[in-house]
C-alpha cells in the first residue's frame, strides 16, 4: 500500500479515496473502518465522511459495501468452485449473514443467483 507522502501535492482526497478502494483494494480488509481509511487518505473520519456523503451520496459503509459486493459477484460468476462463505470472507465480509444482507440490500437478490 502506498502513503499518502508519496502522492503529489495535487492530487485531492477523493483520488487518493479512488486509489486504495480500486487499485490497493482496501475494502478486502474486514477490519477497514472509517478512522483506518482516514488514515490512509490524511483525513480526520469527519472529514472523510463529508467527502463520501457529498460527494458520493452515501455513507461511509455503503460505499465499501458497495465494493465488497461488486468484487464478490465478479467472484461467484468466476469461481464456481469456492463457496459463497470463503468468497464473502475473501472480499471483506466477516460473516455469512453480514453478506446475504449487504447483498441483498445492494442487488436486492441473493449471490446464489449469480452463480452461473
Amino acid at each position: 500500500t502506498r502513503l499518502v507522502s508519496d502522492w503529489s501535492s495535487d492530487v485531492c482526497s477523493s483520488d487518493l479515496l479512488n486509489y486504495f478502494m480500486h487499485d490497493e483494494e482496501v475494502f478486502k480488509d474486514p477490519d477497514l473502518s472509517l478512522q483506518s481509511m482516514a488514515d490512509l487518505v490524511n483525513l480526520s473520519s469527519h472529514q472523510l465522511s463529508e467527502l463520501v456523503n457529498h460527494e458520493l451520496g452515501k455513507n461511509f459503509s455503503t460505499y465499501v459495501m458497495e465494493f465488497r459486493v461488486k468484487a464478490a459477484i465478479k467472484e461467484l460468476k468466476n469461481n464456481e468452485h469456492s463457496t459463497i462463505l470463503s468468497i464473502a470472507l475473501s472480499v471483506g465480509f466477516n460473516s455469512n449473514s453480514a453478506f446475504y444482507s449487504a447483498f441483498r440490500k445492494i442487488t436486492g437478490k441473493s449471490p446464489k443467483e449469480y452463480r452461473p
